[in-house]
């Protein structure tokens, strides 16, 4: 049930979903109600123009991507393996019959990089699915093969559904073949709830976790212009991915996860 509801419910609290519910309200209260009604409105205008402004796009992401640099592959440390998590992939259709490189595509090349520079002789692929497919795991290591990685250097973990089951079902893998040190791959602003949930699996084990974050959505720092406070649809789509990451940093701190 939690599986679900964490991928139904943030749409609806998010900046789109909730100034949709605002002006929903606001137009069942405008006869009866008519400056409750103009509160809401504004509510939901200001909501939705602050989070399409790049300027708020950006500070919600920096205060997510700072925490830990990126870095080239080859000033990486050693470890004894290299975990990619998954989303970075889309799975075969009928309309699509080859298995595709997504929008977090760069956890996958960062990995390959890595494993190139000599940094780990394994590569493991984390990522289960909700629908009946292939999972995620397989997706990238359909793709790594093409790229040359042969199949030997690759675990693949693809039964997780989430974050949270990324890191238990990892670290078990990592430990049922004596692993004790991982570089963890994952986008930069999904590193700091990644990271603090597979260093506490790690610790139970007595497995290092070194994180090996890529793919910035803030790689460079803009200069102020009258463009960063103009809503775009780009900004409002980056200041939902990291609020977010935001609420799933939240929600997993209740339930006791981190």
């Amino acid at each position: 049930m939690f599986i679900v509801l964490s991928k139904v419910l943030p749409p609806l609290v998010l900046p789109t979903g909730l100034s949709l519910w605002l002006g929903g309200a606001a137009l069942i209260l405008f006869r009866s109600r008519p400056r409750a009604a103009r509160g809401l409105l504004a509510a939901g205008l200001l909501v939705l123009g602050l989070a399409a402004t790049p300027l708020c796009s950006d500070a919600l992401l920096r205060s997510l991507e700072d925490r830990h640099p990126l870095a080239p592959a080859v000033q990486s440390p050693v470890a004894d393996a290299i975990v990619v998590l998954g989303g970075g992939t889309t799975g075969r259709s009928a309309e699509q019959p080859e298995v595709e490189i997504s929008a977090s595509g760069g956890r996958l090349l960062h990995g390959l990089r890595l494993y190139q520079a000599g940094k780990a002789p394994l590569l493991i692929l984390s990522g289960g699915g909700l629908g009946d497919g292939e999972s995620e795991a397989e997706q990238m290591r359909t793709i790594l093969r093409e790229w040359g990685v042969p199949d030997r250097a690759l675990l693949l973990e693809p039964r997780s559904r989430n974050t949270y089951e990324n890191a238990v079902e990892t670290v078990e893998l990592a430990a049922r073949h004596r692993l004790r040190r991982l570089l963890l791959v994952t986008s930069a602003f999904h590193m700091p709830r990644a990271l603090a949930l597979f260093r506490r699996q790690g610790r139970a084990r007595g497995i290092d976790i070194v994180p090996s974050p890529t793919g910035r959505y803030t790689g460079h720092r803009r200069p102020f212009r009258l463009l960063a406070v103009l809503p775009d649809a780009g900004a409002l789509a980056n200041s939902t991915l990291a609020l977010r990451e935001q609420l799933g940093l939240a929600v997993y701190w209740l339930r006791g996860w981190l």
